[in-house]
């Protein structure tokens, strides 16, 4: 008989295994810093709709807008700058790449994110940044998105969790969404309630008199 444990440790320090072989992997065949604005021009990744418009609301409202991901920063941040969005490259929270002198990739920082130990108890320099928050929206596409917030001193009934249950998502898992997540959006949906939501909520918050202009609080990540 294999090995059963599928257990919270167990499946993280397998995912950690393998992100660490994978980053050396990229590191020994040579990935240079030019080939990031190459395989994102070319990829077929495209930003849900109405993205643009939720990382502008967040921007003129003041908010913090954080993105967690298993995924490589400088990808990241070069899809969002081709997709014509500007994000501090210190907010997007992923595995981040060393290049040396000559343009060549030569290590990964050291902290590692992967599928199954995304908080923000790896980043304390953010968590320090984000230590006023008193609200958290979490988006995220997988079950395991709904740790992302963790880190933060913000008690769990003051976190709205939003989760996009995609078209390619197993159907037994709707079940599994609808009783973790607060909001379950379908098939591949737009950002467009979201950012009327969140819009919505900053608004409120403005006006309501016992609290304070968002100017002086960071109430939203």
């Amino acid at each position: 008989h294999g090995n059963t444990d599928n257990s919270p440790t167990t499946k993280s320090d397998i995912f950690m295994r393998g992100w660490m072989d994978t980053n050396a992997l990229i590191v020994k065949y040579g990935f240079r810093k030019e080939n990031v604005e190459t395989i994102v021009s070319k990829s077929s990744m495209m930003l849900r709709e109405g993205t643009p418009a939720l990382f502008k609301t967040a921007s003129d409202m003041g908010v913090p807008l954080i993105i967690l991901s298993a995924g490589f920063r400088e990808l990241i941040h070069e899809h969002l700058g081709q997709s014509g969005i500007n994000l501090r490259l210190d907010n997007i929270l992923a595995n981040t790449m060393v290049f040396g002198e000559g343009g060549q990739l030569v290590a990964f920082e050291d902290t590692v994110v992967h599928k199954c130990n995304k908080t923000l108890h790896l980043f304390p320099q953010v968590r320090g940044r984000l230590a006023g928050a008193r609200k958290v929206m979490l988006l995220g596409d997988i079950l395991d998105d709904l740790t992302m917030w963790q880190g933060l001193d913000v008690a769990a009934s003051d976190v709205v969790n939003i989760g996009f249950l995609n078209k390619n998502g197993a159907p037994q898992l709707l079940q599994e969404f609808v009783a973790k997540y607060d909001i379950v959006l379908l098939d591949d949906a737009p950002m467009h309630f979201v950012s009327d939501l969140f819009e919505g909520i900053c608004k409120i918050a403005r006006i309501h008199k016992s609290v304070r202009p968002l100017s002086e609080m960071r109430p939203w990540m």
